[in-house]
C-alpha cells in the first residue's frame, strides 16, 4: 500500500488523476470507508477530526500533520 505522499505524487504525474484516484480508492477498503465517512459528514470539521485521529494512531505529531497539510497549498 502506498503512503499518502507517494499517492499524491503519483496522482500529480498521472494522465487522468481522477480515474487513477478512484481506482486506488476502489482497491482499498480502508480508503473506501474514509471517503464514505467524508461524504456523509455535513461539515469539514468531522474530516479534520478524522485526519487528526488517524495521524495520532499512526504516530504523526500535530506539527507534522500541519506541515503535510500546508504542502498542498492549504493554509490554516
Amino acid at each position: 500500500m502506498m503512503n499518502p505522499m507517494q499517492l499524491f505524487q503519483t496522482l500529480r504525474m498521472a494522465r487522468n488523476p481522477q480515474q487513477m484516484f478512484e481506482q486506488t480508492v476502489n482497491q482499498n477498503p480502508q480508503l473506501q470507508n474514509t471517503f464514505a465517512q467524508m461524504k456523509n459528514s455535513s461539515n469539514g470539521a468531522s474530516f479534520e477530526q478524522m485526519a487528526r485521529q488517524l495521524a495520532k494512531q499512526k504516530g504523526v505529531s500535530e506539527e507534522q500533520l500541519m506541515q503535510m497539510y500546508n504542502q498542498f497549498g492549504n493554509k490554516k
